[in-house]
């Protein structure tokens, strides 16, 4: 059984994390400009790192298609001009 806790704990943790992930993508030019280059490149390793989870989580649902919810004649639904 796992106890109180450890979940309490988790959850503040879960949380904490999503609060960070919504200020990273709240910031804007001017605050990542006055960020120093270490905190520039974390900044960026996050970013990456949120991108790499939204690709995951893409490709293991086979039965979606990207392509279906673009219109015809946009540029990237394949179909050119």
């Amino acid at each position: 059984m796992v106890s109180p806790l450890v979940c309490a704990e988790g959850r503040e943790q879960e949380e904490a994390a999503r609060r960070e992930k919504a200020r990273l993508w709240e910031m804007d030019e001017d605050e990542y400009d006055a960020l120093t280059e270490e905190q520039k490149a974390e900044f960026n390793n996050k970013i990456r790192e949120v991108q790499r989870e939204r690709r995951k989580r893409s490709v293991s649902l086979p039965w979606v298609n990207p392509q279906d919810s673009v219109p015809e004649g946009f540029p990237c639904s394949g179909e050119l001009g």
